[in-house]
């Protein structure tokens, strides 16, 4: 038997794993494209209309992420995706720095181990 929990927007949780997604060239997920180092992506998809392509991105074990958004329709499944704070970093942007801030589909997020 297995147990669902689901998170309030704003509650960190602790990776007790390894996390590996696929992070998608969206401008959304531009400062954890930044932090990983995937400079071939500064075009990104939607406002370029270029294709949607994605990376394998991996996460350490210990790393805190904050639930900041839900996105979840019904019959648009493709679509399904949450977006986390990346607590535990930072990355310059616009001359600027930042918290990493990006969004993953349901199905990686699914896959996530935590303590």
């Amino acid at each position: 038997m297995r147990t669902l929990y689901i998170p309030t927007l704003g509650e960190v949780i602790e990776l007790a794993q390894p996390w590996t997604f696929q992070l998608f060239n969206e401008s959304r997920n531009e400062s954890m494209m930044v932090h990983v180092g995937d400079t071939r992506s500064i075009k990104y998809a939607w406002s370029h209309k270029l294709p949607m392509t994605s990376i394998a991105a991996t996460i350490t074990t210990g790393a805190r992420l904050q639930f900041d958004r839900y996105y979840i329709r019904k019959n648009l499944e493709d679509f399904d995706s949450v977006t986390f704070s990346y607590l535990d970093k930072k990355v310059k942007l616009d001359r600027r720095t930042v918290t990493p801030r990006f969004w993953v589909k349901l199905a990686d997020v699914n896959r996530m181990v935590i303590v």
